[in-house]
């Protein structure tokens, strides 16, 4: 099992910044608010047909019923997985950007999951949330070396 930019525990947040996510997200503001937000989760090296990615994203959320899709989405919790994540005993690869926004210290949370699930960590520099896409030359070697090595 490889785990990519994994959230697999609630993020600490106030109900302030759940009821302006729930907005923002919300059918009417998701492509707009998407398409603000979108580079900040690629903070680090940014791949090159980024700005064409962004403008299909945004397109495609525009597009009917994506919107409503992709908002629910956001909304996903994500207990059940944190309870059930000590019950996984699959061979594990946890990949984090080293400046994924979306954990106050990526390092941390990378660890615990990597430490629960009794994993390997490759922690990726100048990566945010997609590390896999912003720094394929270090991620997709990884990946390929974790699969050899299984049974």
């Amino acid at each position: 099992m490889v785990l990519l930019g994994p959230f697999v525990r609630e993020p600490k947040a106030s109900g302030l910044t759940r009821l302006a996510t729930r907005v923002l997200m919300s059918r009417s503001w998701a492509a707009a608010a998407w398409n603000w937000y979108l580079p900040r989760l690629y903070a680090g090296i940014r791949p090159a047909d980024f700005a064409e990615y962004r403008a299909g994203v945004t397109a495609a959320i525009r597009r009917p019923g994506y919107a409503r899709a992709f908002s629910l989405t956001t909304g996903t919790r994500h207990h059940k997985a944190e309870q059930a994540l000590p019950l996984v005993t699959a061979p594990a690869l946890i990949v984090m950007g080293d400046q994924d926004p979306d954990f106050p210290d990526p390092l941390i949370e990378a660890r615990w999951i990597t430490d629960t699930l009794h994993g390997e960590l490759l922690m990726v520099a100048e990566a945010g949330h997609y590390p896999h896409s912003q720094r394929p030359d270090l991620v997709g070697p990884a990946v390929i070396a974790f699969a050899a090595g299984l049974e």
